[in-house]
């Protein structure tokens, strides 16, 4: 199994190359774990970075005999912001279409641009198969944005898990995540999640979907701006394997 955390890590510490008009392809392949995939990378760099330019760079993934799982990432990857794009080309055109643009029009602009979407695969055994699609992106602004989205679909028929297809009492397990929460963030039993500067709505605590498995457990991701302001960064809460037994639901196995 992968740890996505270090992949994100290096994935948002590469340096992209620097040079006009400049564009590259490469592709990796795994076959180590249960469904066999490969990585394949398009970067892409608009003007002198030297002076202001834009960078893309995209690591999409191809999965061997899996055609739902594929299906699924696909449409996860062409799904950015509010948009939905034909193909990954068509998001890069348009980078470039709205980077230019701002070119023409302030001509002294000397802000460089940073676009990074990237897939990965943080869990590939026991019949599931664990997908986590990153973005970063910098195109001005007191800060650059990220987003993560981590998914867990069954290899044979691309089937999304949900945490409600894991457990078997949902109110329970809310009930425990949300102790779980409050202990992380010393928040007493009764304490409103408004008043001490959470966002969820009508104060109710709630678990996403979006959620990645390792080692220590099930990892529930909160993106920067979902709960909470953005100094409080993205919001991991894991809950580790011994727990998540008293929940598991019959013949649902992991590790």
């Amino acid at each position: 199994m992968n740890k996505i955390s270090s992949l994100l890590i290096i994935a948002l510490a590469m340096i992209l190359a620097s040079s006009c008009q400049q564009e590259a392809d490469t592709t990796t392949t795994s076959t180590i774990d249960t469904l066999a995939y490969e990585y394949k990378t398009v970067e892409k760099t608009i003007d002198d970075c030297e002076i202001s330019c834009l960078q893309v760079r995209l690591k999409s993934l191809h999965f061997e005999n899996a055609e739902a799982v594929q299906k699924q990432v696909d449409s996860i990857m062409l799904r950015i912001g509010t948009n939905t794009y034909s193909s990954l080309a068509a998001f890069i055109d348009e980078s470039i279409e709205e980077y230019t643009r701002l070119k023409e029009e302030i001509p002294s602009y000397d802000m460089p641009w940073e676009l990074e979407r990237m897939a990965v695969v943080n869990y590939n055994q026991s019949g599931y198969i664990g997908v986590s699609v990153s973005d970063y992106s910098f195109t001005g602004g007191a800060h650059p944005n990220s987003h993560h989205q981590h998914s867990l679909f069954t290899i044979d028929d691309g089937q999304l898990v949900t945490w409600t297809d894991i457990v078997t009492d949902a109110d329970e397990f809310l009930s425990y995540a949300e102790s779980v929460f409050r202990e992380n963030k010393s928040l007493s039993k009764t304490a409103s999640f408004e008043a001490e500067g959470y966002w969820f709505e009508g104060d109710a605590f709630y678990l996403p979907d979006n959620f990645f498995l390792d080692d220590k457990g099930i990892n529930f991701f909160f993106n920067a701006y979902e709960v909470a302001p953005y100094s409080e960064g993205a919001i991991v809460l894991t809950i580790d394997w011994d727990m998540m037994a008293r929940f598991m639901r019959k013949g649902v196995v992991f590790n």
